[in-house]
């Protein structure tokens, strides 16, 4: 350098520095070096410089051994500046090292005197003007000297890392000079191996070997960058958002350190206590850590970094005023999940480049793209020492605060609820999905506590595992886990609809729910903004909502009008029966009609099936019908049944066009033809319903002489179903309103009667196909 005539500012900081001996001695190093037109267009005079400025040019320049740049379409190695040392992908049998654009420099930030926020949270340091070091790991060390352990390395100083960018990295992650140009508008991006950026200026002469390293000569004056922390507190714009990090959810303590102390005093003779401000783990990064993680090789080159977007003033107010403190009356009072939670929305530990904002591939820390434009939403951008800065006029609305999940999370007057959504993984993973859409209906406290549901506050630690949900039965002393009724109870209340389908039941319908949590799905009907599941249809209850919906991200939210003070619930058989389908059938079969003429509308098809070998009356279940799998029961009505024993389909005694029903047959072929007819009308292992999604072949209970499953065939639309038998008539499904809903199962009635000819076993001794 001192051969040369254009270094004179850059030698004189070195002469400031103190670094003249070692720059000309031993060592190995990499000198990014600007030049004198360099810094006179900085508007610097190393010659008049003070010596601290001009050690913060020389150690932020200075990158321990020496590094070239490749020439292009070279494949780097691990002594060129392109690589990050020890990471490597082998494709195809062709190895390629990974891409770096920053390196560890010889700088790093000192002890500061720092007044720490006067809030509560800080104790009797909050106020106080204190040494303080910032945390340099993410990893605890042990305390030297004292007890537990602190996110500070006595060994490691923090250093500050220098940005560069080479078409090796820009083409390695689909880069283009649009993102160069978003940070550093008024540079060129060059796109040269050997002419790099460096910052927001580039190499003017390269790979200049000396004996003791590497220069690169540059047309910039790098100084050192200030971290993500830094430059969030620098600017005023950010101030609520970053007092927020600062003051609420105890994620900053600040911890004395014996290291720290002493090697202060050793640099400036000062005897008072250096604290480490650190960030608590919970948060995808600390802003102010220049270390970002490496998972293989040195540290000193990095292909990765972290991403902070902090929205304004105005955009952070509006968002916590309306969605934060919908329901919370304070910051203060929210729960410190939710502002982990509102945080880490607006970190990434990785870079994202502006051209990849809203890619899926580049997410944020909660999993999800960021959300904002960057050609539009973007009113700040800055490449920092350890990541990328965006400040927004738009906060991140992330997915468990604007999905229908959030309806739970950020309602205190919904916690039991929450607490179960946010335990059973199925149940969170479904309901934040921004891609699937669904309406839920809210069960607030005050009706789950007043069925005997109840949280343990202490739940979830390791003394204390598992949900925290209890259960005590009204009346009774007995506490037991509430996790698997609770579970199917909000399962009963969650729906996927994709285009929105339960947007209003004011009319009567029917639809399913998702099945979550290993629940299958149930159907439950409504009507007049009325709900009821199985349960409440044998209890004569429903759950009542208002009609105006809150609407999410994903979907749409109703809560339960005031006054309501029931859960969708199962049915539940009281012993000695055992099933809900035979005790449904049996509760609507009791009064026979009077000529035609009234009745309960499962009469005639109750007394066959009462008197047929597939019944138990003791247990009113159905051979064949087994608990808790899915069925639909096709029952006719009364009319339909009489015209079937008029016809021969079922048994009758008489001559005439009008038969007397013989629900007592004794001959076997009359009493297989009342099993068949019945086994014909149950559909195995589906329930199928008109609300327009299920159509096709379903199989029945019924099989044939060659022992394949005899099918039906479903017509599906909204409202209005109809069932195809085996000789081609259509039965048709009453209306919504007449169907029965059962333990997963449903009772549908139809307008005749199912028929089918088994000609299987057809024979000169059998010339007639079997009646079913």
């Amino acid at each position: 350098m001192q051969a040369k005539t254009n270094f004179t500012n850059m030698l004189a900081c070195i002469d400031k520095s103190g670094y003249t001996n070692i720059l000309s001695t031993g060592g190995y190093w990499t000198l990014f070096a600007p030049d004198d037109a360099a810094f006179k267009k900085a508007n610097i005079n190393g010659a008049t410089l003070d010596a601290a400025t001009a050690t913060k040019i020389v150690t932020y320049c200075l990158v321990a051994s020496g590094y070239t740049s490749t020439a292009a379409g070279s494949i780097p190695t691990g002594s060129n500046i392109e690589v990050a040392q020890g990471f490597f992908t082998i494709v195809n049998g062709v190895t390629t090292p990974y891409a770096a654009y920053k390196r560890r420099t010889t700088y790093h930030d000192r002890v500061d005197t720092t007044t720490v926020p006067n809030y509560p949270v800080y104790g009797a340091l909050a106020g106080q003007n204190i040494k303080v070091i910032t945390q340099n790991t993410n990893s605890p060390f042990a305390v030297t000297g004292g007890t537990g352990t602190l996110l500070y390395d006595p060994n490691d100083f923090n250093f500050k890392y220098l940005p560069y960018f080479t078409p090796y990295y820009f083409s390695a992650n689909g880069l283009s000079s649009y993102d160069y140009n978003f940070f550093y508008p008024t540079s060129t991006y060059t796109n040269s191996a050997l002419n790099f950026n460096v910052l927001d200026g580039s190499v003017v002469n390269g790979n200049i070997i000396c004996e003791n390293g590497v220069v690169q000569e540059i047309s910039t004056v790098p100084q050192p960058l200030l971290s993500l922390e830094k430059y969030m507190a620098s600017k005023s714009n950010y101030s609520h958002f970053y007092n927020f990090i600062q003051q609420y959810g105890g994620l900053i303590t600040y911890g004395l350190s014996p290291d720290a102390t002493s090697v202060n005093t050793n640099n400036t003779g000062s005897t008072a206590p250096v604290y480490v401000k650190q960030y608590s783990n919970l948060l995808a990064f600390s802003p102010q850590n220049e270390n970002f993680p490496s998972t293989g090789g040195s540290n000193a080159p990095q292909y990765g970094g972290w991403t902070l977007a902090a929205p304004t003033n105005s955009a952070f107010d509006a968002y916590v005023n309306s969605v934060l403190l919908e329901h919370y009356p304070s910051l203060s009072s929210l729960p410190q999940s939710v502002v982990v939670d509102f945080i880490n929305a607006h970190m990434a530990t990785a870079p994202v480049w502006p051209s990849q904002i809203g890619n899926i591939n580049h997410p944020n820390y909660n999993a999800e793209p960021f959300r904002f434009n960057a050609n539009s939403d973007v009113v700040d951008q800055a490449i920092c020492s350890n990541g990328m800065f965006y400040g927004t006029n738009k906060v991140q609305a992330t997915n468990v605060f604007a999905t229908v999940y959030g309806r739970a999370y950020l309602d205190p007057a919904y916690s039991i609820m929450y607490r179960a959504l946010s335990f059973f993984t199925s149940f969170r993973l479904a309901l934040t999905n921004p891609n699937f859409k669904y309406t839920m209906i809210m069960i607030p406290d005050v009706t789950l506590k007043a069925l005997g549901f109840s949280l343990n506050p202490t739940a979830g630690n390791n003394t204390t595992p598992g949900s925290g949900i209890n259960y005590q039965a009204p009346g009774t002393n007995s506490i037991t886990s509430g996790d698997a009724q609770l579970e199917r109870t909000i399962n009963l209340g969650i729906y996927q609809t994709p285009a929105n389908e339960l947007s209003n039941v004011s009319q009567p319908g029917i639809y399913s729910t998702v099945g979550l949590s290993s629940f299958a799905p149930e159907y439950v009907k409504f009507s007049n903004n009325q709900f009821y599941a199985s349960g409440n249809q044998d209890n004569n209850t429903v759950v009542t909502v208002n009609p105006n919906y809150i609407t999410c991200s994903n979907g749409i939210v109703y809560y339960p009008v005031s006054g309501n003070n029931t859960v969708l619930i199962p049915t539940a058989p009281v012993s000695p029966i055992t099933s809900t389908i035979g005790q449904d059938i049996y509760a609507k079969g009791q009064i026979a009609p009077v000529n035609g003429v009234g009745g309960d509308p499962y009469y005639m098809f109750y007394k066959f099936l009462s008197n047929s070998l597939l019944w138990n009356a003791t247990t009113r279940s159905i051979q064949g019908v087994s608990v808790g799998t899915d069925y639909t029961v096709f029952i006719p009505t009364n009319a339909a049944i009489q015209d079937a024993v008029n016809n021969g389909w079922l048994p009758g005694t008489g001559t005439g066009a009008v038969k007397a029903a013989n629900f007592t047959p004794t001959a076997p072929s009359d009493v297989n033809l009342v099993t068949n007819f019945i086994k014909y009308h149950i559909l195995n292992a589906n329930q199928v319903v008109p609300d327009g999604k299920k159509t096709g072949n379903f199989v029945t209970q019924l099989f044939s002489n060659d022992g394949n499953s005899v099918l039906l065939k479903i017509n599906n639309n909204v409202n209005a179903m109809q069932v195809i038998d085996g000789q081609g008539r259509i039965a048709n499904v009453l209306p919504v309103g007449s169907i029965v809903l059962a333990d997963h199962a449903v009772i549908e009635q139809i307008d005749t009667y199912l028929q089918y000819l088994d000609s299987t076993a057809l024979s000169p001794n059998n010339p007639n196909p079997n009646k079913y």
